[in-house]
């Protein structure tokens, strides 16, 4: 298939179990909160914030999973901010990007610390979420672009099989086809279109807007039944574009939309998002 280009891990960044090396400078790190039946009163004291396993998703981007591999809790992106004033040498070109941003954004409300160091500017910072129970959560770092070091050559690996629907659609179908996601994205003049969906897992997925490369909403699907009934919706997105989500259950035909205006990232968990009314006639899995 399609492959993409994945830039050199930073100097001293080594992609493992537990550690993230994206867009060729950033190491990323995450520590979730202690687990909800824990009796530590601080929720993110060190006895129990080991570093979440990680899982690469693109060159930029990747997510880390807390207590099951097939449900993503936090993903992170890696992306260049607008470009600084032009090359003196070369006045019709854009100048290189004055900035970066990496954002992480929790599919859950479990709080978490993100740790990005950065290779190009040497600069490291620490960023917490919330304190859980307050809704999921958004945090953007921000770097000077400053120079990433000696380029150590390319790396190419395969690209991420095709989801979807009956794997030739944009949507994303989840859990046995049970749930079928769509999006439209939206920017702040007024652009947008339909967005391809890829499926992580059988109860996660993402979606790409412009870039064939690029995660800017990913989408997970929870079984919460044996706790409330209801089936679990969260998202994050991974840039500043708006959209519209819209979940569809195929056995009882209820549905949600979320709408979300450009501007900024956004983050949401619905714990009761669609209610479990039983298999409807004629219905899939």
């Amino acid at each position: 298939g399609e492959l993409y280009r994945h830039s050199p891990p930073p100097p001293g960044c080594t992609e493992d179990v537990h550690t993230l090396c994206l867009a060729g400078r950033f190491r990323v790190d995450v520590l979730p909160s202690a687990p909800p039946d824990s009796l530590a009163r601080d929720s993110l004291a060190r006895a129990h914030a080991v570093p979440a396993p990680a899982v690469p998703l693109t060159q930029d981007s990747g997510w880390f999973w807390f207590e099951h591999p097939e449900e993503p809790e936090v993903v992170v992106r890696a992306t260049a901010g607008p470009p600084g004033p032009p090359d003196p040498t070369g006045p019709d070109s854009p100048g290189a990007p004055a900035t970066w941003t990496v954002y992480a954004s929790s599919l859950s409300n479990r709080a978490f610390e993100l740790r990005v160091h950065d290779a190009g500017s040497g600069l490291g910072e620490s960023l917490r979420s919330g304190d859980g129970g307050e809704g999921a959560a958004t945090l953007v770092a921000t770097f000077p672009a400053g120079d990433p070091g000696a380029d150590a050559g390319d790396v190419w690996f395969a690209a991420l099989p095709e989801g979807g629907c009956g794997g030739d659609s944009i949507d994303l179908c989840l859990h046995q086809g049970r749930f079928e996601v769509t999006v439209d994205w939206l920017d702040t003049e007024g652009a947008g279109g339909a967005a391809v969906g890829d499926r992580l897992t059988e109860a996660a997925g993402w979606f790409r807007f412009t870039d064939p490369g690029e995660p800017e909403l990913v989408v997970k699907i929870v079984d919460g039944r044996r706790a409330n009934g209801h089936w679990q919706i969260a998202f994050a997105s991974l840039s500043d574009l708006g959209f519209e989500l819209k979940v569809t259950d195929h056995r009882s035909g209820e549905g949600v939309v979320y709408e979300v205006a450009p501007g900024a990232p956004a983050s949401h968990h619905d714990p009761t998002a669609i209610p479990d009314t039983g298999p409807a006639a004629g219905s899939g899995p």
